[in-house]
């Protein structure tokens, strides 16, 4: 489209072929003129010819000559370069020839991906694809390749790497905005095939991840054309994290005769893929006395947590679906009792607490209770203790 057509003697030219010299091949090339008022245009799809004929200036040949397509009708055109030779004639002389080319690129094609990479929360960076073809019938190397994450991606979870192969300049860049690895450099078809397949998925959010599907789709280019998208699949997994209890570790003083005294009220429920809890056990894991130890709690108000103590074995259990809030607040409101009023009662209770998501248990975490005798019963050991005593009599 940027001819240039003169003539230093000449007003107007008389003709013009366009010829297709090298590369021609007359069951696909097409060269087509559309005529005008002053020039005709004439196709031998044989010979690989066009003529346009007629007295028309200067300036109408260039346009007429900057308006010819060529075209193939092949849906499989065969590769190579077609040499386009440009020669006008001013009825007298025909003027040297000028050249332009038409190159035939053969996309290269990228095949046997398909599969599906199985990731689960917290797995390392896994390969996507290790068994990509790769080839290109007209090119030895190529410019650039492209893998994005086409359908399914979340910004704040997925990345994309890839290994650098030997011996190669391919290098690699990761946009973490659209989902995209570009490795560019020109390097060769082999050395493509192998960085791709070096590509790996990791999903950074080892808390909960989004567990949907991800598409991966993979282009590479040999610097003139891209060839068509394969895809890949990964399926990402969450893994139930188990519930978090903290905040224990406080030693209380329970003194016998004394009021129920709350254990721990500054425990903390957490965890960070599940809203809700679904049970507690409060244990007296040391130290326990079954006919004078007890645990009890208070309800939540607005919750569905019920308790049951078992006297036999020192455990309270919370059941009931609610909100981590509503068992944090359960559990701080958990006290102990002691019915006895013999020092023989005194002494360490270590207490155990334990949640559960329904799935998993959270890790334990314990509390100590120091019995103490009242000050009213020290040295009350036993009936074998009483005295007679009676009115007027004098100290024992």
């Amino acid at each position: 489209s940027s001819l240039a057509v003169s003539d230093v003697d000449d007003v107007v030219i008389e003709g013009a072929t366009i010829t297709i010299s090298s590369g021609f091949v007359n069951s696909e090339d097409v060269l087509a003129f559309t005529n005008t008022s002053e020039i005709t245009g004439l196709w031998d799809g044989s010979s690989g010819v066009l003529i346009l004929s007629g007295n028309a200036t200067k300036a109408q040949y260039e346009a007429a000559l900057e308006s010819i397509i060529y075209s193939n009708s092949s849906a499989n055109p065969t590769v190579g370069t077609r040499t386009i030779t440009w020669s006008i004639n001013d009825g007298d002389t025909d003027g040297s020839a000028a050249t332009s080319f038409i190159r035939f690129n053969a996309s290269p094609t990228l095949t046997d991906a398909g599969g599906t990479l199985s990731f689960a929360e917290g797995d390392s960076a896994a390969v996507i694809d290790s068994a990509l073809s790769l080839s290109d019938d007209d090119d030895a190397n190529l410019a650039n390749a492209t893998i994005t994450i086409s359908s399914g991606f979340v910004n704040s979870e997925d990345v994309l790497a890839f290994t650098p192969v030997s011996g190669s300049t391919i290098t690699g860049s990761w946009d973490g905005i659209n989902g995209v690895l570009t490795l560019s450099g020109n390097a060769t078809k082999a050395q493509y095939e192998a960085a791709l397949e070096t590509v790996t998925y990791q999903n950074t959010n080892t808390d909960n991840p989004n567990n949907g599907s991800r598409t991966v789709s993979w282009v590479v280019n040999d610097g003139a054309a891209d060839s068509s998208a394969i895809t890949s699949t990964i399926g990402v997994t969450a893994v139930n994290d188990a519930p978090v209890l903290a905040g224990a570790g406080q030693s209380v003083t329970f003194t016998l005769s004394g009021p129920d005294i709350v254990i721990d009220s500054t425990l903390v429920v957490s965890d960070v893929d599940d809203v809700d809890i679904e049970s507690a056990t409060i244990s007296i894991s040391s130290g326990f006395d079954g006919s004078v130890d007890s645990l009890a709690f208070t309800p939540v108000s607005g919750s569905t947590i019920t308790g049951s103590w078992d006297s036999n074995t020192g455990v309270l259990t919370l059941s009931g679906n609610a909100t981590k809030a509503q068992y944090e607040a359960a559990l701080e409101s958990i006290t102990y009792s002691n019915f006895s009023v013999s020092p023989s009662a005194v002494g360490t209770r270590t207490i155990t607490w334990r949640i559960n998501d329904g799935e998993i248990n959270s890790s334990t975490i314990t509390s100590t209770i120091n019995v103490v005798a009242s000050g009213g019963v020290v040295g009350f050991t036993g009936p074998e203790d009483f005295l007679g005593y009676g009115m007027g009599d004098s100290a024992p």
